[in-house]
Formats: structure tokens, sequence, C-alpha cells
């Protein structure tokens, strides 16, 4: 259905100056357009599917609708997303790099992100005005470059533009941060992030610490220490940190509470002994008490993360008790991120974390947690471990995965690698206690959009298969293993056959038979293109004699058939050898075939490969199938005449 734009535009043009008040119109009201909301580029798809809720059996929107172009294992959908972003990149870098070619300004108002990126040099115009919408914009070693050209000329700077700068700084550590338009990027490597902040990488360098300087001379004297107390901590530079704390003591200035978080967090890394990092804490917590500073929700976090990190100590465990119950009379509202520490501080303790888990679940059914601390995302992952690992309590794991699904909590997962961790937790409790039916509904509506297991993950699966014997599935299963990419793991693709060759109902030996043929036809592609990898199926005897089982009890004798050649031909290049009850089956099939020529080879294979069934295997051929002289002949030179003599 097509819509005449302009005869819409026309109707509503006279309407659009007049409100309606009562019942009477008035043309005299001014309309007064909203203030403009920044919006990202999913924002309008997020909105839409805010209205139906959201699909696990759908693939997600940046893929695009196409079954040949959706992605099926994780690699694939890394490169897919990346991909995507990729050419974004390489439009930006055309657009800074050929800047000239991007000045028509056709947008009212302007779109910035249209514009290219301004480049400062020593012949750049700037100005304070400049810097400060530099600094507002994240632009680190933009608001560096200027910074340094205001000084080289001599232009003034504010205390609080140069306070700005310093919290810049600080917070990013001198260094450009990702750009938030690179959304893919930020979800791959946000689990990589906190890592990184592990060990010492803090960058004072000359621009920090000139600011510092100055501020420290100023009215700003106590933001400015408290910024760098908070920059130097956050990034490994701790002694330096907790030395500046000590120098901001002596000279009276004021912190905030944010700065002695930062130092609380940082206890058990500034002393090794438990008994010293509860007396660092002990000094800190007097020291704002006696500045009359108040505790906020980050200083209940930092306390417990400093304590779990010591709960191998009876009294820090005392103590995280304690704290609960005092912040709680200061009607601090825990967050997600307390409960992670609580429950870290008694991983270990099974008896004690078995109540831990109900009475933090009960206390948190039913309500939406919210985003208050980074390490809120961590709740959800340990938790789900702790039911999986620790408990093995499959009813605990669905309340976990209630209270995920609960509003927006989802939100909490984090990044990429945290949601397949965490749905490799709930995976394996669930695959190693419920049926498999009930397991198969899990399965059906998160895999494989929302999560592709991992091959540690597929073996647990198959294990269940085996176990409650549920051959039936075995086909659809490994379909899916071709699909995740997980047919070239060679420790699964013998468990498949195992499995298959195990099944006892004699109407899914069919399905069986073409699971063993998909195995063959991969293994003959990997040779006989001469793939160099190190992930290719290794052709054993052991496998082949599966293969042949399966194919026999199909009926499927031409394959079988294609096997027993692959075993004469490559009997020096194959590893093992097959099971005799194959070999026994597969001959009994060439016997009631009336495969005389098949079976002959069969029984040289036994003779070369030392099988001491041999001989029987050849007197059981001459005395059910009338052979010509030829066969005889043949089959005399394998097991010697004597041997058919005896018997006839």
């Amino acid at each position: 259905m097509s819509v005449n734009l302009r005869a819409l535009s026309s109707i509503l043009r006279p309407k659009a100056n007049r409100l309606v008040i009562g019942n009477k119109y008035s043309s005299d009201a001014v309309f007064v357009p909203p203030k403009r909301i920044q919006r990202s580029p999913t924002d309008i798809l997020k909105a839409i599917s805010s209205t139906v809720g959201k699909d696990p059996t759908a693939p997600h929107y940046k893929y695009h609708d196409d079954p040949y172009l959706i992605p099926y294992s994780h690699s694939t959908k890394r490169s897919y997303s990346m991909s995507q972003e990729a050419g974004r990149k390489a439009a930006q870098w055309i657009r800074e790099q050929h800047a000239d070619l991007f000045q028509h300004k056709e947008a009212d108002p302007m779109i910035e992100k249209f514009s290219p990126k301004p480049v400062y040099n020593e012949e750049s115009n700037v100005n304070e005005d400049i810097l400060k919408n530099v600094i507002n914009a994240a632009n680190v070693s933009d608001a560096v470059i200027i910074y340094e050209l205001l000084v080289k000329k001599e232009q003034e700077i504010s205390l609080p533009t140069k306070l700005s700068l310093l919290e810049l700084l600080c917070f990013y550590n001198g260094e450009d941060p990702l750009s938030e338009d690179w959304i893919e990027e930020r979800w791959y490597r946000q689990g990589t992030k906190k890592r990184e902040f592990v060990k010492n990488c803090w960058r004072g360098n000359e621009p920090i610490q000139q600011l510092f300087r100055e501020l420290s001379e100023s009215e700003l004297k106590s933001d400015a220490y408290c910024t760098l107390i908070c920059g130097m901590l956050n990034y490994g530079q701790v002694d330096g940190g907790w030395d500046l704390y000590e120098k901001s003591k002596a000279a009276g200035v004021a912190l905030n509470t944010e700065t002695f978080n930062c130092l609380i967090s940082k206890a058990f890394v500034l002393k090794e002994g438990h008994r010293m990092v509860l007396e660092v804490l002990e000094g800190l917590a007097k020291d704002m008490n006696s500045r009359g500073l108040r505790a906020n929700l980050g200083t209940l976090n930092k306390l417990l993360k400093t304590l779990s990190a010591i709960s191998s100590n009876k009294q820090a465990r005392e103590m995280i008790f304690m704290t609960f119950s005092e912040f709680k009379r200061l009607q601090i509202e825990p967050s997600a991120a307390s409960y992670f520490y609580l429950m870290q501080a008694f991983y270990k303790n099974k008896n004690e974390l078995e109540g831990l888990m109900v009475d933090i679940l009960d206390n948190l059914e039913g309500k939406r947690l919210g985003m208050r601390d980074e390490d809120d995302t961590n709740f959800f992952l340990k938790a789900m471990e702790i039911a999986s690992f620790v408990l093995r309590d499959k009813e605990l794991a669905y309340k976990i995965d209630s209270l995920l699904h609960y509003e927006d909590n989802y939100n909490l997962l984090g990044a990429s690698f945290r949601e397949s961790v965490y749905y490799r937790y709930f995976f394996t409790i669930i695959c190693g206690s419920e049926s498999f039916e009930d397991f198969l509904e899990l399965y059906d509506r998160l895999v494989p959009n929302v999560y592709i297991p991992e091959p540690k993950v597929m073996s647990d699966i198959l294990m269940a298969v085996e176990t409650q014997m549920a051959w039936e599935h075995l086909r659809r299963l490994w379909s899916d293993m071709v699909l995740f990419e997980h047919s070239d793991r060679i420790e699964l693709v013998e468990k498949v056959l195992a499995i298959a060759v195990d099944c006892s109902i004699d109407t899914l030996y069919e399905d069986m038979a073409q699971i063993g043929w998909s195995v063959w036809q991969k293994i003959e592609a990997q040779f006989e293109a001469k793939k160099i990898r190190t992930n290719n199926i290794e052709r054993t005897g052991g496998m082949l004699g599966q293969l042949l089982t399966l194919f026999v009890r199909a009926g499927e004798l031409s394959k079988a058939h294609l096997i027993m050649d692959k075993l004469l031909r490559d009997e020096n290049k194959i590893i093992g050898e097959p099971d005799i009850k194959s070999i026994a089956m597969y001959l009994d099939s060439c016997i009631a075939n009336k495969s005389p020529d098949t079976a002959i080879k069969c029984i040289k294979y036994c003779n070369t490969m030392g099988f001491i069934e041999a001989t029987a295997f050849a007197v059981k051929l001459n005395k059910e199938l009338d052979l010509n002289e030829n066969q005889k002949a043949r089959l005399s030179a394998i097991v010697g005449n004597e041997c058919l003599d005896s018997e006839s």
C-alpha cells in the first residue's frame, strides 16, 4: 500500500498550528518541539522488539534474515558481527582520511556523526570552549593536544576545565576509549577488560602530573587528590595511590567517599597477610568516620570484595555478615554485586552455601535488580556455577534462570563470553538431572540463536542420550553438531558412533546408518583434499568397524563394501583394528546376500591382521556357499588347503 506523502502533509499542515483546548481550537498556541534525545542506531529496533517480547527461537536482528546467512557457530557469529562493524570502520576511516570530500553540510541541524573529525595541530585555532567540547566527547588524545596548545600559547584555562581534563585522563588512563559506535567490539571485548586492570598499567604522563601540580595548589585541591588517587588505584598503581593518600592525610586534604571506596578495594593488594588487610580496613573505616563521610553502596561492595578475597580467614567471614547487618541498619540496599561477593566468600563451604543461596534467591525473587555496580554482571554467572557444580541443584538453577528473565535483569548477564558460560552451566545441570525430553524443551528454546553448546556440553548431552537410551534424538543432535562445527572433534565423533552402534531399536537402524555415512563422507573429504589440519578426524580401525556395523545392520551392503575396501587398501595407514564382532556381522551379511568375493576379501583382511577367527570364517564360507574353483583356490591361498579339507 503506497502513501501520498505530499497529500498527507497538506492535510495535516493547516491543523499543525492549532491545539485543542476543551472543545475549542486555539490558533494562538505556539508549538514548542521537545528537546532532541540522542538515539543509538538500533533504538528503533529495540523499541519495536519490546512490544512483542524476546523470541529466543529467532536469530538476532543484526544478522540477515536468510537461513543461508544466519551463523550457527561461535566463530561465524563473531565473524559476521565483526565484519559488519569492520565495514562501518572502513567508512569512518575513509571519511577521516579524505575529510575534504565530506565538507558539505546538508542536514539541519547538522549531524555530527556524518562530519569528519577535526584534526588539531600547531596551526589550529583553539580555545577553552573547544577543549570543553572535546572533554565532554571523551576524546582523550585531542584533549591533550588542545591543552598543550593552549599552554604553549599561554591562554588562560579555568580551574574547573583543568579538573575536568584531569578526571578524563585518570578515568581512561590517558588513552582514547573504544567508541560507543562499535557495539559488537565492545560486546566481545568486555570480558577481557578487567583482566587488563590486574597488572600495573598506570600511565602517569606529563599532562596528568602538570594538571595535578596546578590544581593541588588551588581551591580544587581536594578534587585533584581524589581524582588522582582513584585513577592510580584503578589502574594498578596501588603503592603510589596509597602514598598519595598518606600525603593527603598529612596535608589535611579532604577526601570523598568514592576515594575511600577505591582504597578499600585495594587493601588486599597493598598488604599480604590477612591480619594486616583487616587492620587497613579498620584504619580506613576510622578515617572515614573521623571525616564525617557517609558510606554508600560502593563502600559496601568494596568491603565485601576485599573480605571475600581473604575469606579463608574466619574473622573475615564473620565481618562479612556484620557488614551486611550494619549497612542494612543504614538502609543501604545491597546490589547484585553484594550477593556475588557473598557467594564468592562461602564458595568452598558447601554446608553454609546451600542455605545462603536459598536466602539470596528468596530475597531477590520478583525484583528488578538494575545495574548499580560494575560487578553486578558477575552475579548470575556465579549463582549458576554454584547451582551446577557445587550444589548440583536443578531447582535452584531454575530459580536463578527465572530471576534472570524477570523484566530487564537479563542485561546483568553482561558480554558474549559471560552469556555462553552462564548457559554452559545451566545446560550441564539440567542435562544431567532432567529427563531427556524435558531437557530438549530447553534445548529447542535456546539453541542455536541464544546459545551454541560447546564441545564439553555437547559431550554431556551425548552422555545423557546414552544413559537414557534416547537414540531417536541422535540424528538431530548430529545434524546440529555439523552446523556448530563440532564434527571435527574426534572425541565427539567417536562418542556419536558408539551410541549409534549401541542402538537396539530396529526402526532406527537406518537413521544410525545415515549418521555413519555422514561421518564417512567427512573423513573421505578431508583426506581427499589433503588438508593439513590438527583436528582432522583420524581413521582408526575401531571407527571403521563401527561404520561397518551401522551399514550392515541397515542393510546397506554397498556402503559396507567401501569400508572393507578401505581396510584392505590402507591397512598399514589405519591405526588399530576393528572389533571382530563387526567383521563377523559383515561376513554373515555377505554370505546371506550370496557375495562370496566380498566375503573372501573380508577373510583375507582377517588373515592379514592376524585374527585367529580367519580360519573359522573361511570354513563357514566354504560350507554355506557353493564356491567355484577360482574362489576356492583364492580361499585356500589365504588359510591353506588343509584347513578347508579338514572341515569338509
